[in-house]
């Protein structure tokens, strides 16, 4: 087949080149030749359906310089059956062709692996006190991602895709990574995926891959469908210490992974964000639509803990965070939970039965709902100012006292609330009618493979390379100002 030469641009964006197709079946079949090394035989699919050069005939306003609209991405859909669709999509992108990336292809089907090898699969939510996370959704990232290390021997995730796609930089992802839990994770699975990957990778560079990476076919059998980070990392400790007593790990080895996901905050980590200054300077939070199997919300993926300072009486809470999805008093659909104590809000799940129909009729049917309670003391909906920003102003507090807030999605679809932060100023700003706080700028965060919302696939794919008070705190006062304004924060 002609060999692009990806250094013209036009070769990266030929949506009919033959070469694509060629890349992609090579990297499965290398993929598939290296599984066997390690004992499977099997994939998850009898048959798989591998697309490459996927895009649409229709012209796009956003890409006026193609005859196609194209498909930025790569997908596992999960899809075993050719007659409902292919089982793997590399869509030919408008910079970059995907199948051209082998660690892409060996991403994708590191996806199939997993499928394969977790009974019940790996995606459901976590339903935790703290919050609802997407961290086995997260763990299934990071488990393919460590497919394509196992390929390609090294950390960089993408080196083709990330080099000659604006904005990326050298890798789409990079093992050789220093994220944290909680300080890194936000909801989204390719995001909240990498403190794993690095303690994973971090132990194979130390310990070596032989030892290391056979441990990734043990774990998968043994994790439950919704698994969290800290039960993920439990798990290959487990793993670990059975592989010490067997004589096939060292003590230096256990020590060596431990330090590398201790570091990372991997074996607990409270969906708390207590460092003050990632409080007040804002942080990403991706909330889950509201469903019918839920009632009244889904709770964010993370809280904040703010002390109110000394000189101070008030609370602000802002995010950013544009539509009109919700109803008229509260166009954005996202409602913020506040508790006044030193301790997080707890929440409980529980699981009820209700009637399908809201009239009563045909009882005998009845659908599943979740029940979300908690002891958060105050449901308040923030001001809108301007397209995107939000503010709530909460007066009556006292210097020293502790808040914990989440943020609550009341739509249906699911939301990124960028630049979530709590500050409080001096009194006299707010009786001034003036706010000056630093806001800063919102933490940027991508999917991990640059989905963008307006690109469109052929199916939903599974994955892809996104109250009571403790009865002594001050009444609380609720402040409406309009035409606030954003500058330094002064002290």
């Amino acid at each position: 087949m002609p060999l692009p030469d990806v250094i013209f641009p036009e070769d990266n964006a030929d949506d009919d080149d033959l070469y694509a197709e060629l890349s992609m079946y090579y990297h499965a079949e290398r993929f598939i030749d290296e599984m066997k090394r390690f004992g499977v035989d099997a994939f998850k699919c009898e048959l798989s359906t591998m697309l490459a050069n996927y895009r649409t005939t229709e012209l796009s306003t956003a890409y006026p310089d193609l005859d196609y609209t194209p498909l930025n991405n790569a997908y596992w859909t999960n899809t075993c059956d050719p007659e409902k669709g292919p089982t793997m999509i590399f869509g030919q992108g408008a910079a970059v062709d995907f199948g051209y990336d082998g660690d892409v292809v060996y991403h994708e089907l590191g996806h199939g692996m997993v499928s394969l090898l977790t009974p019940n699969g790996l995606g459901d939510r976590t339903l935790r006190s703290d919050g609802v996370l997407n961290d086995a959704g997260g763990i299934n990232e990071a488990v393919a991602d460590y497919f394509s290390v196992i390929l390609a021997n090294e950390p960089l995730l993408g080196d083709y895709v990330a080099r000659f796609w604006p904005g990326y930089g050298n890798a789409i992802r990079n093992a050789e990574n220093t994220k944290r839990c909680p300080d890194n994770t936000v909801g989204q699975v390719h995001n909240d995926g990498e403190p794993f990957m690095g303690a994973m990778w971090a132990a194979r560079k130390r310990i070596g891959r032989e030892k290391m990476d056979p441990v990734v076919f043990e774990l998968l059998p043994r994790l439950p469908s919704d698994a969290d980070l800290e039960t993920a990392s439990l798990t290959v400790l487990e793993i670990a210490e059975e592989a010490l007593a067997r004589g096939e790990w060292t003590q230096s080895d256990l020590d060596q992974l431990v330090r590398g996901f201790d570091s990372r905050g991997l074996y607990d980590c409270p969906r708390i964000h207590v460092d003050p200054e990632k409080v007040a300077s804002g942080a990403s939070l991706y909330l889950r639509g509201k469903t019918t199997g839920v009632t009244p919300f889904f709770p964010g993926p993370m809280q904040l803990r703010h002390e109110v300072p000394q000189g101070s009486d008030n609370v602000i809470v802002r995010f950013r965070l544009g539509g009109d999805a919700g109803p008229p008093d509260n166009p954005t659909g996202v409602v913020v939970l506040l508790k006044r104590a030193d301790e997080p809000i707890a929440f409980e799940y529980t699981l009820t039965a209700v009637d399908k129909n809201p009239d009563g009729s045909n009882k005998g049917s009845v659908r599943e709902v979740i029940q979300v309670s908690g002891d958060w003391d105050h449901q308040l909906v923030a001001s809108r100012l301007g397209d995107s920003d939000n503010q709530l102003v909460l007066r009556g507090f006292r210097p020293g006292e502790v808040v914990h807030v989440a943020l609550a999605n009341l739509t249906t679809g699911e939301q990124v609330a960028s630049g979530t932060s709590i500050v409080s100023v001096p009194p006299e700003f707010l009786d001034e009618g003036t706010v000056t706080v630093d806001v800063g700028p919102p933490e940027v965060v991508t999917d991990g493979q640059g989905v963008d919302a307006s690109e469109v696939h052929t199916a939903e794919p599974e994955a892809s390379c996104a109250c009571r008070s403790d009865g002594a705190s001050a009444p609380l006062a609720l402040l409406a100002l309009l035409g606030l304004r954003r500058g330094r924060r002064r002290r």
